[in-house]
């Protein structure tokens, strides 16, 4: 397993930290924190599972787009959320090469 991780400072000051281990090519475990909030927390968590159970680079930008009429943010958007994760499947991938 490898342990991957991104984080992003947004013009407002607010901050997100994504952490990802990958195993046999997909998302084995993620971690999202900082200090921004999301709701309703139902369906972040259900994002959050999706990604686990679907989670390949092919599946992740499909699945964040099922969630971005769905999930509110505050202090960040969907799509930092969005970026932090194909970058740590990028990083991922350029370690395999």
């Amino acid at each position: 397993m490898t342990r991957i991780e991104a984080s992003k400072r947004v013009k407002s000051g607010k901050s997100i930290k994504v952490e990802i281990e990958i195993g046999n090519e997909r998302i084995k475990d993620f971690i999202i924190s900082g200090d921004f909030f999301a709701y309703p927390l139902e369906q972040f968590e259900e994002l959050h599972r999706k990604v686990l159970e679907n989670g390949t680079a092919e599946n992740v930008t499909s699945i964040i787009n099922e969630y971005k009429n769905k999930i509110e943010f505050a202090g960040v958007n969907i799509q930092d959320l969005e970026d932090l994760i194909l970058e740590c499947l990028t990083k991922y991938h350029n370690t395999q090469i």
